[in-house]
């Protein structure tokens, strides 16, 4: 195996005779202009890239794109990009892919491309509403570097979802992009109605702190005092730390299933290819013994992917209706308008 690092996530990997470019942020240097409001205005890319970018995309096997932020699929990857090649990705970016003539491959679960088997590893950009409003984004793991990624934090550019609801309070980032400045994130926030920007803080309340006017707002809108009120949110975060910990439990025992059925599906892929050339009984027997193996930690796997798909890092709606004292009903009719109003400031400021 052979990595070679082009610029900030994009890099070639060279596995199994195979030649992958992954993420391809290929715009000359200074391409698109400093991202709005950040404390040191940088163009971006900050950096040329070491040889020119039809060489880079010169000789591939396949494209790999982790997501379509603009610092890992740009104006120059969509141009120079080989149109006779599959292009990897999550599913939510095929369609986009297409319209551009490219042969996207979506990756659900996992993928076999003749014997390199691809895993989608699911990753949150950020936490919070900061990971609402930059998703979808994906890691994958290839082949047998399932092993590595496992002895690792298991993060491809993306935050992993054993790290949700561990990172601080959004702070102005000046990054090879635009994917992590989240000062426009505040920004859309400040011009939300208050109330709904009130309840979508409580929604995800280990990553934002109350204001005084906030608190005070809760305690007059739910008939209780300010006291009561601090004990609540007290409560609400209790409750999602709690969360939080049974979710990481999920999630460690599913990457431990998702490394086994990886190693298992390889394995398999071999003793196939070598039944073809040369029978053995041996073989056919070590292949039913992992087949069984297999379909075990298969099911495992989807046990582990419900319960962690039914775990939520939010607060629950029930618990912030029951702060503010109305039903659980009105609670989800302005989450979901507070969610689509962030989601159209936020494009708004980022346009």
């Amino acid at each position: 195996m052979r990595i070679t690092l082009i610029r900030s996530a994009t890099i070639v990997l060279e596995l199994a005779d195979r030649r992958i470019l992954v993420d391809p942020m290929l715009d000359p240097a200074r391409a698109r202009p400093p991202i709005e409001n950040t404390a040191n205005p940088v163009y971006n890319p900050t950096v040329e890239l070491p040889f020119p970018a039809e060489e880079v995309v010169r000789g591939l096997d396949a494209v790999l794109v982790t997501h379509r932020h603009r610092d890992h699929f740009d104006g120059t990857a969509e141009r120079l990009l080989p149109r006779d090649i599959p292009t990897f990705c999550q599913p939510e970016d095929a369609a986009a892919f297409r319209d551009l003539g490219l042969d996207a491959r979506p990756i659900g679960d996992s993928l076999d491309w003749d014997g390199l088997v691809i895993q989608r590893v699911p990753a949150r950009h950020g936490s919070g509403a900061i990971a609402d409003a930059l998703a979808p984004v994906s890691g994958f793991v290839l082949d047998d570097l399932v092993l590595e990624w496992k002895r690792t934090q298991r993060t491809l550019d993306t935050v992993s979802i054993d790290d949700i609801g561990e990172l601080p309070e959004p702070v102005d980032v000046v990054h090879a992009g635009d994917a992590t400045d989240y000062a426009w994130l505040r920004r859309a926030f400040e011009r939300l109605d208050p109330t709904r920007a009130l309840v979508l803080k409580l929604l995800y309340i280990e990553d934002w702190d109350l204001t005084a006017q906030e608190m005070r707002t809760l305690a007059e809108t739910s008939g209780r005092s300010l006291a009561e009120v601090v004990r609540g949110i007290e409560d609400l975060r209790a409750l999602v730390r709690e969360r939080e910990a049974s979710l990481k439990d999920v999630e460690e025992n599913l990457g431990t299933v998702l490394a086994w059925v990886q190693l298992f599906e390889r394995r398999l892929w071999c003793i196939d290819a070598e039944l073809a050339v040369r029978p053995s009984d041996r073989l056919r027997a070590e292949a039913a013994e992992l087949r069984r193996k297999l379909e075990r930690r298969q099911r495992q796997r989807t046990k582990l992917m419900g319960r962690a798909k039914r775990r939520q890092i939010t607060a629950p709606y029930k618990a912030i209706a029951a702060l503010f004292n109305t039903t659980v009903g009105n609670i989800a009719s302005q989450i979901a308008r507070a969610r689509q109003e962030l989601r159209e400031k936020g494009l708004a400021l980022q346009g």
